[in-house]
């Protein structure tokens, strides 16, 4: 069973007309559920990170074709995270082409961090509940504990980092992602996501092979240009579920832990202006000022500029702030689920 086979335990709507309509299980917790979620964490987490260190003595240093491969890869993914998962499929910032849509859906699923279903779904449960009872990866933890010590901090820190993953509340996709539901052809994409994972791997091996014209080429382009690639992408994005929350300064008031961390402003392409982004969800530019390096908001513009990308939300368009929580993350994360 899949992820996305749990938008069939949707709670049925009443049909006499004087009866009130039952409440939708925003999540579940079942022994099914976290029987996934472990899979997911063995296969696609821990056994990437211990093969990747593992491996790097026996690989030793990357040559230039696969210093290339791992940058391209680690654009790509990356920005199909940000731009892709993120940015367009999760806060509706912007407007594009179908194809599009489709492309950074299969961009966003090379980073192995979860299908676009499941990653959009926890997602917007983060912000509707973020650092509070209910948010999947808050370094507080679900509920939130107090971190007096550095010990209980560093526990909630890899609890963030990436332990979360082990067993968690899995959102409803049919509260939280009913919108992407909608499009056929992209639940069709999504129901692929281990095979467009092994892809990531399989392609950067046979693009070297191919470039170096020997056997050793191929693993050595699966290793640099999938694996470690796979690994080192995960950390940076989620770096902004950990270090994102308690670590670095804060241009705004909101009610959770979101910071902005310059130095990890550029291996996440834009993401690290995490305080900038929870105090305008549905902006498609996390960086507030010139300066505050945002590249998965120059691909927005680029897009713009070719006609790829239209009615995009800046910063601009919202007169609000997050001052109460429940309505505003309830407004700018749970309702675009039920658009």
């Amino acid at each position: 069973m899949s992820d996305t086979q749990y938008a069939d335990h949707m709670a049925s709507v009443s049909e006499q007309k004087n009866e009130p309509k039952p409440v939708v299980k925003r999540v579940f917790s079942n022994s099914v559920a976290h029987r996934i979620q472990w899979q997911h964490f063995v296969y696609f987490y821990l056994m990437p990170n211990i093969a990747a260190l593992v491996l790097l003595p026996v690989f030793g240093l990357p040559t230039v074709y696969e210093v290339g491969l791992f940058l391209i890869g680690w654009l790509v993914s990356s920005l199909g995270v940000s731009v892709g998962f993120h940015r367009l499929f999760t806060h509706k910032a912007f407007k594009t082409y179908a194809w599009i849509e489709g492309t950074l859906a299969v961009f966003g699923m090379l980073a192995a961090g979860g299908s676009l279903i499941s990653w959009v779904g926890i997602h917007r449960r983060h912000h509707e509940k973020s650092d509070g009872e209910g948010d999947p990866h808050s370094p507080l933890g679900s509920p939130p504990a107090e971190r007096k010590t550095w010990f209980a901090w560093t526990v909630g820190m890899i609890h963030a980092q990436g332990g979360w993953m082990r067993r968690h509340e899995y959102p409803n996709p049919q509260f939280y992602t009913r919108d992407l539901y909608r499009k056929p052809w992209l639940i069709a994409i999504n129901r692929r996501y281990h095979w467009w994972v092994l892809m990531g791997i399989v392609v950067p091996g046979i693009v070297n092979g191919l470039l170096e014209w020997d056997w050793m080429a191929v693993l050595r382009g699966m290793y640099f240009g999938g694996l470690l690639r796979i690994v080192l992408v995960h950390h940076a994005i989620s770096s902004i579920n950990s270090i994102c929350h308690g670590v670095g300064w804060r241009r705004y008031t909101t009610d959770d832990l979101s910071t902005n961390c310059w130095w990890l402003a550029i291996p996440t392409v834009g993401e690290a202006w995490h305080n900038n982004h929870h105090h305008r969800q549905s902006s498609a530019f996390f960086g507030h000022v010139w300066w505050e390096v945002d590249v998965g908001a120059y691909l927005i513009r680029l897009m713009r500029l070719f006609g790829l990308a239209w009615d995009i939300h800046s910063p601009s368009d919202f007169d609000h702030a997050r001052t109460s929580p429940p309505a505003i993350a309830k407004t700018e994360a749970t309702t675009h689920a039920q658009a």
